[in-house]
Parts: structure tokens; C-alpha cells; sequence
């Protein structure tokens, strides 16, 4: 719990909520043909100005690890992983309730799939 007094915790949370916004933007935004190669080159520059930071694991499965292994505390965890979810409900359109569900589903697969191309580009 000590861990959350520091505020390079912080610092490196907010890290982390920022590349995982961008890297998830990045999956999104990019048309088909290019989804990979913008991810890869998202998470390399992220990894590049926040490895220092924060570690800029990016990904919910590598933080979920990290702890598991106790390489991460469970505190410091926990903000990581809030941080890196959050951008998978923010990006949701202001006007979500009028959108078709199918629409709103293939936005959170969309979502699901950034981290998952994520964690093979990091293995």
C-alpha cells in the first residue's frame, strides 16, 4: 500500500492509461490492411518514451502476470490494470445508446484484439 503514496506510481499509471488509449486508437482508427504495422509502431514509440516510466506494459495480461509472479506489487497492480481497462470503455461514441449493439460489440472485440495483437508483438 505504500506503493500508492509515491507519486511515481501515479506517474506511472497515468503512463500506462495513456499508451494503452493510443495503442487501442491505433488499432481502431487504422484502416485493415495497416492495423498491424500502426500497432507495432504505436507500441514501439511507447515503449521507447514510457519504458522508463512506467515499464509501459500496455496490456492487462502482461500486468496480470507481472503480479502473479510477484514482479509487480498487488497495489501498484491493481492501478495498472484500471488504467489499462479504461480505455476499452472510454472510447465508446456520446451517443453509444443510439448506436446498433452489433455496432457497439464489434467496438469492444475491436478493443480485445489491439491487446491481443499486443501481447504477441511483445512475446
Amino acid at each position: 500500500m505504500d506503493d500508492l503514496r509515491k507519486r511515481q506510481t501515479w506517474q506511472a499509471g497515468l503512463a500506462e492509461l495513456v499508451g494503452t488509449l493510443f495503442l487501442t486508437l491505433a488499432a481502431l482508427l487504422t484502416p485493415a490492411p495497416s492495423t498491424a504495422l500502426a500497432v507495432g509502431l504505436t507500441l514501439a514509440a511507447f515503449v521507447y518514451a514510457l519504458g522508463d516510466i512506467s515499464g509501459c506494459n500496455v496490456n492487462p495480461a502482461v500486468t496480470l502476470g507481472l503480479v502473479v509472479t510477484r514482479r509487480l506489487p498487488p497495489a501498484v497492480g491493481v492501478l495498472y490494470l484500471a488504467a489499462q481497462l479504461a480505455p476499452l470503455i472510454a472510447p465508446l461514441p456520446p451517443d453509444a445508446a443510439a448506436t446498433p449493439t452489433g455496432e457497439v460489440v464489434r467496438l469492444r472485440i475491436k478493443c480485445a484484439i489491439a491487446h491481443i495483437t499486443c501481447a504477441v508483438l511483445r512475446a
